[in-house]
């Protein structure tokens, strides 16, 4: 199943990454984790993909490398900065950080939230450092309330310091309304405040800034995509065209935003800054100058309780070679790797796939994934998605899923 979570869930890849990262920049944290959990470091079988060597030499690669690594670094130091005065912590998307050991050493009751490959590898974490008053990781996912709120359940009282850093990228429109909606309902009930760097930080922009000519910037954009580091929906006007618009959504969803320096030169001790080349020092830091921090925090009162959601079944049949497929519940990253997996058990054998959606309540990025890998592999016009609702066919339609799908409305007969 392990092969199917990180199929499902591209984030996997990039949040072990971001350790290594760390690691390299001296963070003593991120190599105990390491040196513990005996990971071995994914950025040296990257860099040596086709398509990577290809275009780059050796100094514009090393070049985009520690550009990731300050921002890496820099957005660790602001988390650590902004949670020390909150005595919860709880880290949506949590990955392999090494947040949870500087957390709990601190004094701070931590809890970890992230796909079960990464929860349950960062378990014998949770063992071998927690306090034993809670598991320091638990699976989940942010578009599902009733997780995020049993997470938010288990820690102590007082107001929470939410993170959620690297994830919001990688999310479509709707799953970004259901995070907010999920988060400003903890803060609500539990008070604190979310802090993210993904909205007021273009990491692309910040890693560019470290890139000496615009043909070198040009190749690395192109290794960026090869990697599946793309530019951020956040500034690419995939979403929204300007500042006042994705400031307007977020207040939208019942939160105040209020903006703090992602970086103070005359405070923040960064070591990889150590590693940048002179000529590219000032144009960071006016890179870094127009970043910020977004803090939010819930405005209103709660009018709605948090419903308990549904099971999730995949049930199958054949006909001939075609598979039918009938889901109920949510299809988001707990649920994903299972529908990849009845496919690819089955791969050799399926010519069609019907799926029936008349009981499907929702679909995330990994689903809509999944059903991505369905439709490449088998050819156009092979997967056809039956009895969808509105809210479904909307996410579809968003994502523009349903150019790659067959959607139909009607009632399956098979």
């Amino acid at each position: 199943m392990e092969d199917y979570r990180a199929e499902a869930n591209p984030t996997y890849n990039t949040a072990y990454m971001s350790m290594f990262l760390l690691a390299m920049a001296g963070n003593e944290e991120a190599k105990e984790l390491i040196e513990f959990m005996g990971l071995k470091n994914p950025l040296a079988s990257q860099e040596t993909q086709p398509g990577v060597t290809d275009l780059l030499d050796p100094g514009t690669l090393q070049d985009m490398k520690i550009g990731s690594q300050l921002g890496v670094e820099i957005r660790y130091n602001a988390v650590t900065k902004f949670s020390k005065d909150y005595p919860c912590f709880m880290d949506i998307a949590c990955g392999y950080t090494p947040r949870g050991l500087k957390s709990i050493r601190s004094g701070q009751d931590y809890i970890g939230l992230d796909i079960p490959i990464v929860t349950q590898e960062m378990q014998k974490v949770g063992m071998q450092f927690g306090t034993g008053k809670h598991s320091m990781y638990v699976a989940g996912d942010a578009t599902n309330a009733q997780t995020m709120m049993q997470a938010a359940a288990m820690l102590d009282k007082g107001p929470l310091f939410i993170s959620c850093e690297g994830l919001l990228m990688f999310l479509n429109k709707s799953e970004l309304t259901e995070l907010m909606k999920n988060i400003r309902s903890i803060l609500l009930k539990h008070g604190g405040a979310w802090y993210s760097s993904d909205l007021g930080v273009d990491y692309n922009r910040l890693s560019a800034a470290n890139i000496a000519t615009q043909d070198a910037l040009e190749k690395m954009i192109e290794v960026k995509k090869k990697l599946g580091r793309g530019t951020s929906v956040f500034f690419d006007s995939t979403y929204f065209k300007d500042e006042n618009e994705k400031k307007a959504f977020v207040e939208a969803a019942g939160l105040k935003v209020e903006k703090l320096p992602f970086y103070q030169e005359n405070e923040d001790c960064i070591k990889t800054f150590d590693l940048i080349k002179m000529d590219h020092k000032q144009k960071i830091l006016d890179t870094l100058n127009n970043f910020s921090v977004w803090k939010m925090t819930a405005v209103g009162s709660s009018n709605s309780n948090v419903t308990e959601s549904t099971h999730t079944t995949i049930d199958s049949k054949w006909d001939k070679e075609t598979l039918f497929l009938s889901i109920s519940g949510r299809i988001d990253t707990m649920t994903a790797p299972n529908l990849l997996e009845i496919y690819r058990e089955n791969q050799e054998r399926i010519k069609n796939i019907v799926i029936n959606c008349s009981n499907l309540e929702y679909i995330s990025s990994s689903g809509l994934r999944v059903l991505m890998i369905m439709s490449k592999e088998l050819g156009k016009n092979q997967v056809r998605l039956d009895s969808v609702n509105d809210a479904i066919s909307d996410i579809l339609k968003t994502t523009g899923f349903n150019e790659m799908v067959i959607v139909d409305n009607m009632k399956m007969t098979k």
